[in-house]
């Protein structure tokens, strides 16, 4: 059974008879992130590379284009001091240091009636010191992280803060790269699942599922890791080692109702 015949609801795996691709939608080597409450796939492969989609009524309906291809990128929503929310596109091929804005807004056109409808843009914004392909956009106190980066390989460890990005330091891990994990922000921390090919002291670390390092170690020193970065490590870069899990990469992580879910990816 594929894992888009099977839905989360309210804690419990349930079966469903199907779920509807509409025209130029797909999921392979999208992102997905919360806007306005609803679920919103943004880029992927081949005739859906510019989609902007929603998930809806057990099924994926297109809402919008992307101004450029975006597939293999990340993609997060923030919120700002004055509660403004915002929604950042960040690391796709081509480019995998760039990063993208998109925003929602409601316009009102006075004729002979007022006619209001609402609209979307994408806008360009600052670059990343390093290229961050295949990884994903992690969020602690509404500041981006950035970690690691498949193309090519790095450890490095950014944030974006006051209209750029700031590089923190390297995650502590991994000799040389980490990529294909995933992010999630649980608790006031995130935390990252991923597969380590070697053993490093512990750290403090946000919670990362899955992913990828340091090849050419042997498979039987591998493990895959969760890490966590709390509030209090976040100024220092300080990554904590939490413990193992089932392995898996290329996944996704989302918080349901006070748990950790992981969705898709190779492995078990």
């Amino acid at each position: 059974m594929s894992i888009l015949d099977r839905v989360i609801i309210l804690g419990q795996i349930s079966n469903v008879d199907s779920f509807r691709f509409g025209d130029r939608t797909g999921s392979q080597h999208s992102c997905s992130t919360i806007v306005d409450g609803k679920m919103t796939i943004f880029g992927g492969e081949s005739d859906h590379s510019n989609q902007i989609s929603l998930v809806e009524n057990c099924g994926l309906t297109r809402v919008g284009t992307l101004p450029m291809g975006f597939w293999c990128g990340s993609c997060n929503s923030f919120q700002k001091s004055n509660g403004e929310s915002y929604t950042l596109l960040c690391f796709g091929s081509p480019g995998k240091s760039d990063c993208h804005r998109y925003f929602k807004f409601h316009k009102i056109i006075i004729l002979t009636i007022n006619f209001s409808f609402d609209g979307s843009n994408i806008v360009s914004t600052v670059r990343s010191n390093y290229a961050h392909s295949r990884t994903s956009l992690g969020s602690i106190n509404n500041v981006p992280i950035a970690v690691g980066g498949l193309d090519p390989k790095n450890k490095n460890v950014e944030s974006l803060q006051d209209g750029r990005w700031t590089n923190m330091g390297d995650f502590p891990f991994v000799d040389t790269y980490i990529a294909c994990y995933s992010l999630v922000t649980f608790q006031h921390a995130i935390y990252l699942f991923g597969k380590i090919l070697n053993f490093y002291r512990f750290f403090k670390i946000k919670f990362n599922l899955g992913g990828s390092a340091d090849e050419g170690y042997s498979e039987s020193w591998s493990h895959y890791m969760v890490a966590k970065m709390d509030e209090k490590g976040f100024d220092r870069n300080i990554w904590s080692k939490m413990g193992t899990f089932s392995g898996r990469y290329g996944h996704r992580s989302i918080v349901l109702h006070n748990k950790i879910v992981h969705v898709g990816g190779a492995g078990t």
